[in-house]
């Protein structure tokens, strides 16, 4: 049954506009991914010459510098989307992972070809999941954690005191400096 005029333009405003984007959970944007909504695979033409084994060398070589490639560019995203201070291994870890547990992160990686600005959602959904879960610490803090630990060790933050001074030191002072002396004790 088609819809009338009124109903299509009903329709088409209490839909978003791509002007105003909608917030979407990791999960809303992975739902996209689902083993339904997997394209169907082309079967591969049947060819009867079988390709020479340095051919084969070099697909599989060149597969893998693009997989690394691929990967690394998906860290870069997941860095610029505001996970930061976090190393580029701790990062392409963290997205293996959550691709070995959930198979939507799968399939919107073998979709990012076919569907970039999808997979870079995927990412920047990621890199908010990741910039909660991992907390970078504070410099500031950590200083006053070691001045806290170093207080109960009754270690001082102050520098040691001068030695003290001896008779001949005392003897080699010249007037001036033994009145800057003199103030320095009366302190």
């Amino acid at each position: 049954m088609e819809d009338t005029a009124v109903e299509q333009v009903q329709k088409a405003t209490e839909e978003p506009t791509p002007d105003a984007p909608v917030e979407k959970s990791l999960d809303d944007i992975l739902n996209e991914y689902d083993e339904g909504s997997k394209p169907e695979p082309t079967p591969e033409p049947k060819t009867e010459e079988k390709p020479d084994s340095e051919v084969l060398n070099y697909i599989r070589s060149r597969q893998a510098k693009d997989t690394v490639d691929d990967i690394n560019s998906a860290v870069d995203v997941v860095k610029k989307a505001g996970v930061d201070g976090i190393s580029d291994k701790l990062i392409a870890a963290r997205l293996n992972l959550e691709a070995q547990e959930d198979k939507r992160v799968q399939q919107a990686w073998l979709q990012r070809d076919s569907n970039p600005a999808g997979w870079e959602t995927v990412l920047k959904g990621m890199a908010k999941k990741i910039s909660g879960e991992v907390s970078i610490p504070d410099t500031n803090s950590a200083s006053d954690r070691e001045a806290v630990r170093d207080s109960v060790r009754n270690v001082s933050t102050e520098p040691p005191e001068a030695a003290p001074i001896t008779n001949e030191k005392l003897d080699e002072m010249t007037g001036a400096e033994f009145k800057a002396y003199k103030r320095k004790l009366a302190s």
